[in-house]
């Protein structure tokens, strides 16, 4: 199971639920979740909590976060301003080769 970014999910072991801030694939397979939120709250800041998507349950009775801004919004900054993809320079030159 891979547990879906922005959704609530609760962790059986520790008995807490947060929602799916980040979803980490490592390269001998395991995969880690972190959480953020609902339990996970202390002094008012939410905490990251840490854990492997088997010991993860969805949570069906929270609903889940909007994620980035709504479809008919543009995005607060056009691509190539952030250093994304896009017809930019680049900033370095490349190393050169032997």
């Amino acid at each position: 199971m891979r547990p879906k970014l922005g959704y609530a999910y609760k962790d059986i072991v520790i008995d807490k639920t947060g929602y799916v801030t980040a979803v980490t694939d490592y390269m001998n397979g395991c995969v880690r979740v972190t959480l953020e939120g609902l339990d996970f709250i202390v002094d008012g800041k939410p905490l990251d909590h840490f854990c492997d998507a088997q010991q993860l349950r969805i949570d069906e009775s929270k609903d889940p976060l909007a994620i980035g801004p709504p479809v008919d919004e543009p995005s607060a900054a056009p691509v190539a301003a952030t250093g994304g993809p896009g017809a930019h320079e680049a900033r370095r030159t490349p190393p050169k080769r032997w």
